[in-house]
């Protein structure tokens, strides 16, 4: 994202040290991630896999269609006409 967000250059010749600075901020960030996640083991859940897999997909198309109705009516829990709830795994129980 920085390197369409910010001009390598300025005035058509001079470095942009202000976003090679914040690369070397995002880069550290997530070194600094990477480096954490490794003091984690972390099993996978058979039950939750297997119930995940099976979730039906939405079409890109649909999946657009739904995060705009969410965007227009943030504050409204209720699921858009046409999309299916999920609320638990029911493989859990």
């Amino acid at each position: 994202m920085l390197d369409t967000a910010m001009k390598d250059y300025l005035y058509g010749r001079l470095i942009n040290f202000q976003k090679r600075r914040k690369e070397f901020e995002v880069i550290a960030q997530i070194k600094l991630l990477q480096s954490a996640c490794n003091n984690y083991s972390i099993a996978p859940e058979e039950l939750f896999g297997a119930w995940f897999r099976a979730m039906e997909r939405l079409s890109e198309a649909e999946s657009y269609n739904l995060r705009v109705s969410w965007s227009l009516h943030p504050s409204q829990p209720a699921t858009p006409s046409g999309a299916r709830k999920h609320s638990h795994c029911q493989a859990l129980e």
